[in-house]
């Protein structure tokens, strides 16, 4: 586990992830489970162009709509094609005595988690469906199997 730690500590990849979870063991103390769809949107794996632009998988890393790289801060923050999905978990949240901010996932009220899982795949589901329509190439090169963080 400290091995884990160490190189999730040093790496200089998942720093989205990395400012929600600085630590493993902080990470594993939360009660609930990651979704496919969380997963993506946290770690800015997701549908995101700039992502997707990263793996060559389109040309342009910027959103069609707000015209600044299409990011999963981005969209959470900004996107004016999520805003209606955004506008809805802030009401949620507040009515829960929660803000909006993705500390929410820390929070203990399993609610709040339950808001953010379920704006995540919604998200996810917009972004996919987006990407298609736009005829944007997503199929990925052939996937390579994942052993586990690489051992030294």
């Amino acid at each position: 586990m400290e091995d884990w730690h160490e190189r999730w500590s040093a790496s200089e990849k998942g720093l989205a992830t990395f400012s929600i979870f600085p630590s493993v063991w902080e990470r594993l103390k939360l009660d609930f489970v990651l979704t496919h769809d969380l997963v993506q949107f946290l770690s800015g794996h997701g549908n995101f162009k700039a992502k997707l632009y990263e793996l060559g998988l389109v040309d342009d890393p910027h959103c069609d709509d707000c015209l600044v790289p299409h990011t999963m801060a981005h969209v959470l923050y900004d996107c004016v094609r999520i805003e209606d999905l955004r506008e809805i978990l802030k009401w949620k949240l507040s009515l829960l005595g929660h803000d909006f901010d993705l500390a929410v996932i820390k929070a203990a009220d399993s609610d709040a988690k339950a808001l953010l899982s379920e704006f995540a795949r919604k998200v996810m589901r917009r972004l996919s469906v987006g990407n298609r329509a736009r005829g944007e190439r997503l199929a990925a090169a052939p996937l390579q199997p994942y052993f586990g963080p690489e051992t030294v």
